[in-house]
């Protein structure tokens, strides 16, 4: 699906997690891929 819309989910709000929305935006832009992430 090279088209689909990422819509990240779980991301903010648990400890076990150590990425934020900021980190996952900024490896999506790296990879090329920013335009396709979008936030509920």
């Amino acid at each position: 699906m090279p088209n689909a819309t990422i819509v990240p989910t779980h991301y903010e709000g648990w400890s076990h997690f150590t990425e934020g929305a900021d980190d996952l935006v900024a490896r999506f832009r790296e990879a090329g891929l920013a335009d396709r992430l979008a936030f509920a």
